[in-house]
């Protein structure tokens, strides 16, 4: 079947995600030692770890909600160094309006700009992630036909819901889609599994590590143009 449409992971396939995340960490931090100053004590990892752990445990179904996670979190910290139930609540919201503005000034690979802008003429495009990151407020988006996050749809890749999604969106058939990203798991396993066409993008030259392999493995997302002669 020829390709109609193509789904790209976001983080470290369309970008390098740690410079985005390590300064809305920052960010973030910042925030709270002026507004919450009491929270920095609580910034231990056994710390940071029980509470996430709590968190998940009270509420399993957030796993695929790294927005409600990151709130909730944020929410019993503050709990924890003191703050009331309102001001904590508050400050949960204040800090990760924080942390996201600057998580999503994300920076592309160098050329994926006019890739996508070219494939845009030739197929439906769309991304499929795991994180929160609003391809639109990145120069990715305006190439984009559509854009679903796990938290949208109430599963994390390789849960089949994404990529459900993708096919509800475009009427397409499985074969008539192609799934492009990063993580083996997550992403090739994932779209194999909902009958996606699937490329790998294998930057670090690594032995593929699960039993269905996907149909064409990249050194890098710029490749893609020339490698869809293939399909």
């Amino acid at each position: 079947m020829a390709i109609k449409v193509i789904t790209f992971d976001l983080d470290n396939t369309l970008w390098d995600v740690t410079p985005a995340l390590l300064g809305a960490e920052k960010a973030q931090r910042e925030w709270l030692e002026e507004y919450r100053p009491d929270v920095i004590a609580q910034l231990q990892p056994e710390i940071v770890a029980d509470i996430r752990r709590q968190l998940l445990a009270d509420e399993p179904e957030l796993r695929h909600n790294v927005t409600r996670i990151r709130r909730e979190f944020l929410r019993r910290l503050q709990l924890k160094a003191g703050y009331g139930e309102t001001v904590s609540a508050e400050g949960a919201d204040q800090a990760f309006s924080v942390f996201l503005k600057v998580r999503q000034q994300v920076e592309l690979y160098d050329g994926v700009e006019s890739m996508l802008a070219e494939l845009a003429t030739r197929f439906t495009l769309g991304s499929l992630t795991n994180g929160n990151a609003d391809v639109h407020k990145t120069p990715a988006g305006q190439h984009m036909s559509f854009a679903f996050l796990a938290e949208d749809v109430g599963g994390s890749k390789p849960h089949p819901a994404l990529f459900e999604a993708a096919l509800e969106e475009t009427g397409a058939a499985p074969g008539e889609i192609l799934h492009v990203g990063d993580n083996p798991e997550h992403d090739i396993m994932g779209a194999i599994r909902a009958g996606f066409r699937t490329v790998w993008i294998n930057v670090e030259g690594d032995p593929y590590p699960l039993e269905d392999s996907p149909d064409m493995t990249l050194r890098h997302v710029m490749e893609l143009p020339d490698a869809l002669d293939s399909f």
